[in-house]
């Protein structure tokens, strides 16, 4: 800003411009794309260590044994956790990013104050009459798209045959790097559609 001609008139432009930007990004692409690739390598290892544990540990078969089908009784759970969690997660992110922007930007700039912060980061984002912000829908879908995929995922390489626990860390291992290559195509999908 320091370099800029005329900064008393450009440099509240450019602000503006920055912050509207920022909250966009931040809502629609960042917080979307990080919540679900950490989701995917975090809970995907979680749910890959839990379920190829218990096929290792043959409670998968057991299962079985009691007339219990175990893809009802684990898959369900992991599908409910994913689903609730991944818009849950991806609501916190956007919030400790919306506050963390309104720290920095008030530290830095404190004579423009919160409401110039919040007029122009909610700016793109707000529609007059509507409780969601602009493409609420768009971002529900891709989170549950990969919260869904990720699950699937993460249980099917899980639930293979295990022999040892090296055949364990493979199938979290593989859950990992599954999931988050998936979660990638999908943000690149939903991108290239929605945008």
């Amino acid at each position: 800003f320091r370099h800029l001609p005329f900064r008393e008139i450009t440099e509240p432009l450019i602000v503006e411009e920055l912050l509207q930007a920022l909250g966009f990004a931040l809502y629609r692409i960042l917080v979307p794309v990080l919540v679900t690739i950490l989701m995917a390598a975090r809970c995907g290892a979680a749910v890959a260590s839990d379920v190829g544990g218990k096929v290792y540990g043959q409670q998968y078969d057991a299962l079985r044994t009691f007339g219990v089908r175990p893809d009802s009784y684990l898959l369900t759970g992991v599908f409910y956790a994913f689903i609730l969690g991944a818009p849950l997660l991806n609501l916190l992110g956007f919030a400790v990013a919306r506050l963390t922007s309104l720290i920095v930007f008030t530290g830095m700039r404190p004579g423009m104050g919160t409401f110039f912060w919040e007029t122009n980061f909610s700016r793109e984002l707000s529609v007059p009459g509507q409780f969601f912000y602009a493409g609420t829908w768009w971002l529900v879908a891709k989170v549950l798209v990969c919260a869904v995929g990720t699950a699937w995922i993460c249980y099917e390489m899980a639930r293979r045959p295990k022999k040892s626990a090296t055949d364990v860390s493979l199938g979290i291992t593989s859950s990992i790097l599954w999931s988050t290559l998936f979660v990638l195509v999908v943000h690149f999908v939903f991108a290239f559609i929605e945008f």
